[in-house]
């Protein structure tokens, strides 16, 4: 009897650390569900971001260096958003927030 006495405080000792305890499905749950807030926060100023890429200049001559181009004159100035957009034309700034957008609500 004493025995079972015994073994049914250790168990019990064990289970409420088991229930104490958040499992690590949870702790994951928890830290996706953080990582969205952080992205959704990110997301939200995005906008502003975006107009401060338009306001950016890139001198032309620093674009025809970068270029491996000799002409440097020839070359006018250029948006750092203009610049980024000309580097993948199937695919915008834009249309990256929006998969993310969808990607953090799913």
């Amino acid at each position: 009897m004493m025995i079972q006495i015994k073994r049914d405080k250790a168990i019990n000792a064990h289970t409420s650390k088991i229930v104490e305890t958040p499992s690590h499905i949870d702790q994951s749950a928890l830290e996706v569900r953080q990582q969205r807030e952080k992205a959704a926060e990110l997301l939200r100023g995005f906008d502003t971001v975006i107009e401060q890429l338009k306001q950016i200049r890139i001198p032309g001559p620093l674009l025809a260096y970068s270029r491996g181009q000799s002409d440097r004159a020839s070359h006018t100035d250029l948006s750092l958003y203009a610049w980024i957009s000309a580097s993948d034309p199937q695919h915008s700034l834009q249309d990256l927030v929006e998969q993310v957008k969808e990607q953090i609500t799913n």
